[in-house]
């Protein structure tokens, strides 16, 4: 069973997303704003079936896009981990990354600290979302597919087992790019809305 309800946490803004025909669509979209936000937002629950997953997309600016040279795929994990090492404000273990080879001897690598896996993770918690895993809306230029953040593992790991392998996705409807990725001095997180009463720097 593969996830086909997400939201795209943002700041600003949440969107609900649902994946048909292998495209992720805007279903809705709410303003962080206004003394009804969680009303607003909790009518966007709603319209998922009960218990069902959902994917919670992370916003761009959040995460590192880079590349890194390889010296081969068998070595490709510690060179990777060598490489995110003082290129952020956290150390390794505080942070989570999905990469891809790209080619003979280069990697696409997608870096996002652990903190802001947990404020999305909080966000779903409070409003009793199943979590499917954890993503985000990137575009092409930044990573070669949808990028995979595993978190604490909060997420529900029976979706993976008990569904064919996913297949690759492609968005119909993307958020427009505001600015480029970040680069070594990115990945400080942001309170996602109603997340948790406490900001994290």
């Amino acid at each position: 069973m593969n996830t086909s309800w997400g939201f795209d946490l943002d700041m600003s803004a949440v969107r609900l997303m649902r994946r048909e025909a292998g495209n992720w669509q805007e279903v809705a979209v709410e303003k962080i704003e206004g003394a009804d936000i969680e009303d607003r937002l909790m009518a966007m629950v709603e319209r998922i079936e009960p218990d069902a997953p959902v994917e919670l997309f992370l916003p761009r600016d959040q995460i590192l896009f880079t590349e890194v040279n390889v010296s081969s795929e068998d070595d490709a994990l510690p060179e990777i981990e060598r490489a995110l090492e003082g290129r952020t404000p956290y150390a390794l273990n505080e942070l989570d990354f999905d990469w891809e080879m790209t080619g003979d001897s280069k990697v696409r690598v997608a870096a996002i600290a652990l903190e802001t896996l947990d404020e999305a993770a909080a966000f779903a918690e409070v409003r009793n979302l199943r979590v499917g895993g954890f993503s985000s809306l990137a575009t092409p230029d930044d990573f070669p597919r949808l990028p995979d953040f595993r978190g604490h593992g909060v997420f529900d790991e029976e979706i993976e087992e008990e569904g064919d392998e996913a297949e690759p996705v492609q968005f119909a409807t993307r958020r427009e790019v505001s600015k480029p990725p970040p680069t070594a001095a990115g990945l400080t997180p942001v309170p996602l809305p109603e997340a948790s009463q406490e900001p994290v720097i």
